[in-house]
């Protein structure tokens, strides 16, 4: 994405946004578009999901299922967790079933 695209986005986006808004996403976007971005941060997110559902209650057995499960389908699916789409899912779900 080019610096005209971006102060497209910018653009349409400034009746919406704030000011410290707007510079917070033309600084995600400037990252993405440089790829700073495209590190996995699957296992972090992961440990977030998992703290947030211990804060919830969630039993000890729960999470350990949760964590089981997550990670065999991020390990199945071999994608930055971010980069997971609904088809990944339904995909990965059916070959689920079917073993």
């Amino acid at each position: 994405m080019d610096q005209e695209k971006i102060n497209i986005i910018m653009s349409q986006m400034a009746d919406v946004l704030d000011n410290m808004q707007l510079l917070q996403l033309k600084k995600v976007l400037e990252e993405v578009d440089s790829g700073e971005r495209k590190k996995d941060d699957s296992e972090d997110l992961l440990k977030r999901f998992i703290s947030t559902k211990r804060l919830e209650g969630r039993s000890e057995r729960t999470l350990s299922y949760y964590q089981i499960t997550i990670e065999k389908m991020l390990n199945s699916l071999n994608k930055n967790v971010r980069a997971i789409t609904t088809d990944d899912l339904r995909q990965y779900l059916s070959d689920y079933q079917e073993s």
